[in-house]
């Protein structure tokens, strides 16, 4: 894995030839194939020139391309007296009759050439957007079906590369409905995320070296894992190499960071005893729950986590449930917020599903959550999440609108994120759509 390339120029639109230059040169090096490198390289001239139209030419703007396991990813880094960035959530639409419209134009295109695009603050006078661009990728169907094991497995090993499209095809055979990881339904994906260490895995193999079973996982946050499975492959497989795989990723964790290890697995496939129910996703039907289950790696000697009423009862039920100490605390200042809320919004084929990161808070935020309900409504997307970081205490200020909203809190994850992370429900019938068609 090659380093990132760096670029620092002025906030000029001169040095806009050399900007998408750099772009592309460092996207052939990093083996990004042609048509994705051109949508790299307008988002990359799109901002650029945004940035360089609203921020003053004495300024200075970092510019980033590094090489990842799925792509490229690039970064720009600015200072923070630029206009708003609600262009870049999936609701944003633009009129040619509109100036404010026209002038973000240039990050509406720019959000929808890439796979991924987040914006943070390092510091409060300067904004950093992250892009990713990820290479072409054949569904499940195209590959030819994988051998499952036709003996009881015997042996564990840390999955490799090999290993992880193997298993891809064979989870989705044994287990359709899963839950398993998105990737899966990539296998070679799911195979570059293993070689770039986002995804990994232990196998079970029979003594012909066929895959008998899988458990997969990676890291959510520092100090917290994120497993699915265990996924037993035929029906000589059974209980005891669930119990196996299970163990070997206890045993592995507990010689690292991990504090929490949360799972997702198909209901007759954990072992006992392992884990405990952390709580349930329903996905659209009553009977489609996904069971959600927790274990503690490591004594935990509690946290200081962010917090407004309307949420404080259900994180005091969860933390007497987990046994976990806790101080929730409101924050006693609030912070300015930008004009506009930028909601990173990533859509799940397997689960019918949204799920909504926020990355800037605005003081358009209850507006900006229902535009997105409206828009998951219009598509027919029945399922749509929202992902609270209880560490960070600017996002505090959301509480109120999501519980207005229909938002309803589900899973508390100890360590999911900077602090311990809330995943949200919504029940579209209780949406208020009266602001539609504004």
């Amino acid at each position: 894995m090659h380093t990132s390339a760096r670029l620092h120029i002025p906030t000029d639109e001169a040095f806009l030839p050399l900007v998408t230059g750099f772009m592309d040169q460092a996207a052939e090096i990093y083996g990004l194939p042609e048509q994705e490198t051109l949508s790299l390289h307008l988002a990359a001239e799109e901002i650029f020139m945004h940035v360089a139209h609203f921020v003053h030419p004495d300024r200075e703007v970092d510019i980033s391309c590094g090489q990842i396991s799925r792509g490229v990813r690039a970064t720009f880094e600015f200072p923070s007296d630029t206009p708003n960035l609600g262009a870049f959530n999936i609701t944003a639409s633009f009129s040619r009759d509109q100036e404010m419209d026209m002038q973000r134009l240039g990050l509406f295109l720019a959000a929808r050439s890439v796979d991924c695009l987040k914006a943070e603050r390092p510091r409060a006078d300067r904004i950093r957007l992250t892009l990713e661009k990820e290479k072409p990728y054949s569904q499940h169907a195209d590959y030819p079906p994988a051998p499952e094991a036709t003996r009881k497995a015997t042996a564990i090993k840390l999955g490799e590369p090999d290993d992880m499209g193997l298993a891809a095809s064979l989870i989705l055979r044994f287990a359709p409905q899963g839950p398993y990881p998105e990737a899966c339904k990539y296998p070679q994906r799911l195979v570059d995320m293993n070689r770039g260490q986002e995804m990994s895995a232990y196998v079970g193999l029979d003594s012909a070296g066929l895959l008998g079973g899988a458990l997969l996982w990676h890291w959510l946050s520092p100090q917290t894992v994120e497993c699915y499975g265990p996924y037993l492959f035929g029906s000589c497989q059974d209980m005891d190499l669930a119990q196996r795989l299970v163990e070997s990723l206890i045993g592995h964790l507990g010689r690292t960071s991990c504090i929490s290890l949360v799972n997702h697995c198909p209901a007759d496939s954990l072992p006992p005893g392992y884990f405990q129910e952390l709580g349930c996703l329903e996905l659209g039907q009553e009977d489609d729950k996904r069971h959600v289950s927790i274990r503690m790696l490591k004594e935990d000697s509690g946290s200081l986590i962010w917090a407004e009423p309307p949420l404080c009862d259900f994180l005091q039920s969860m933390y007497n449930h987990l046994a976990l100490p806790r101080e929730i605390r409101a924050p006693e200042w609030k912070a300015e917020l930008e004009p506009e809320s930028f909601f990173f919004t990533q859509l799940s084929q397997v689960e019918n599903a949204a799920w909504l990161h926020p990355e800037i808070i605005g003081r358009d935020m209850e507006d900006s959550l229902n535009n997105h309900l409206q828009l998951f409504k219009k598509k027919m997307i029945t399922n749509v999440f929202f992902r609270l970081d209880l560490g960070r205490s600017a996002q505090s200020e959301i509480i109120g609108p999501l519980h207005r909203l229909g938002f309803q809190p589900r899973l508390v994850i100890p360590y999911g994120g900077e602090g311990d992370l809330v995943i949200y429900k919504h029940d579209l019938k209780t949406c208020d759509y009266s602001n539609e068609g504004k």
